[in-house]
C-alpha cells in the first residue's frame, strides 16, 4: 500500500519525490524490486512492527506523473576569484614600463648586490648602493629601447625605484586576482553531458565561453572581454536515475603559449608551433 509521497523543489536539482509502501515482507521485496528499476537515489526496506515492512525510495524526479514546479532545472553560473601571490619580476604593470630585457638588467643587478659583487668605494666615497643603481640607469640606457608610449629615461628611473624596492625594501611578491566561472549542469540526457566536454583543456576567448554557455550579456554579472579562458575537464558529481549533474570551470590566463596550449576557437596564442 503506497502510504505516503512527498515531492522537494530544488533550484540546483528540479524534483526530487520521497515514496513509501508499507506491507508485508513479501509485498514489500516486489515494490522494492519495482522501485530499483526506476533509479532510485536512496532505497531501504526495514520492519516497522506487528508484521508489517515499509519501503522508502527517494527519485530524482517527480514520481508517478508528478513535475517540478520549476519549468527547467536551472543550470548554475558562479564567478570565483582566485588571489595569489606571485613573483614580482612577472607582475603585467610591471610590464608596462618596462621590456622584458630591461627587467633582467635590474633582475641581474639585484642578484649581483645580494651577492656583495659591489663594496663601497672609500677612495671615492661611493656606496655599494650607488654603484648598483648607476649600474641600473647605463645598462637600460644601452638597451636603446623601451615600451611604446614610454621613454628610455623613464625606463632608467623606473628600473631604479625597482631595483631600489627589491634590494632594499625586499619587495619579492605582488598580489594578482583571476577569475574562474564555474557551470553547473544538471542534464538529463547522455547527449547534454557529451556536450560539455566540448573543447575541454583548450583556450576560448570571453565572447566564445558567453556564447556557449549561453550567459546573458546583461546578467548579474560578465566576463573580462579581453581575457583567455582554459576550460578543464568536466567532473560528473552525482548521477541518479534520469539526472546527472556536471561540473567544470574555465580559468582566467594572463598569457596562452601556443606550444604548451590549443585554441579552441578565434583565440591567439603566444609562440604557436612553427608550421
Amino acid at each position: 500500500m503506497l502510504i505516503a509521497v512527498r515531492q522537494s523543489d530544488n533550484t540546483r536539482t528540479g524534483a526530487t519525490s520521497h515514496v513509501e509502501f508499507e506491507g508485508s515482507h513479501v509485498e514489500c521485496l516486489e515494490k522494492q524490486a519495482w522501485l530499483t528499476t526506476l533509479g532510485p537515489s536512496e532505497l531501504d526496506l526495514y520492519s516497522v512492527g506487528n508484521g508489517y515492512w515499509r519501503v522508502t525510495a527517494t527519485l530524482p524526479y517527480g514520481f508517478d506523473g508528478q513535475t517540478t514546479n520549476f519549468p527547467e532545472v536551472p543550470n548554475i553560473h558562479e564567478l570565483q576569484v582566485n588571489v595569489g601571490q606571485l613573483n614580482v619580476w612577472r607582475s603585467p604593470k610591471l610590464r608596462t614600463l618596462l621590456t622584458s630585457k630591461q627587467i633582467g638588467i635590474v633582475q641581474r643587478v639585484v642578484n649581483d648586490y645580494r651577492n656583495g659583487e659591489y663594496q663601497d668605494n672609500e677612495e671615492t666615497l661611493e656606496t655599494a648602493e650607488g654603484l648598483a643603481e648607476v649600474d641600473v640607469e647605463g645598462l637600460i640606457e644601452d638597451t636603446e629601447d623601451s615600451v611604446a608610449g614610454r621613454t628610455n629615461i623613464q625606463a632608467q628611473a623606473d628600473g631604479v625605484n625597482l631595483f631600489r624596492a627589491v634590494a632594499y625594501i625586499g619587495v619579492e611578491d605582488f598580489i594578482e586576482e583571476t577569475n574562474t566561472y564555474r557551470r553547473t549542469i544538471t542534464a538529463a540526457t547522455p547527449e547534454q553531458v557529451r556536450a560539455t566536454f566540448e573543447g575541454q583543456g583548450k583556450i576560448w576567448t570571453t565572447p566564445e565561453v558567453t556564447a556557449y554557455e549561453g550567459l546573458a550579456v546583461d546578467g548579474w554579472f560578465q566576463l573580462p572581454a579581453s581575457s583567455l579562458w582554459r576550460k578543464s575537464r568536466p567532473e560528473v558529481v552525482a548521477a541518479a536515475g534520469q539526472k546527472t549533474q556536471v561540473v567544470y570551470t574555465y580559468t582566467e590566463c594572463a598569457t596562452a603559449l601556443g606550444l604548451i596550449y590549443d585554441a579552441h576557437g578565434s583565440a591567439t596564442l603566444l609562440y604557436p608551433p612553427s608550421a
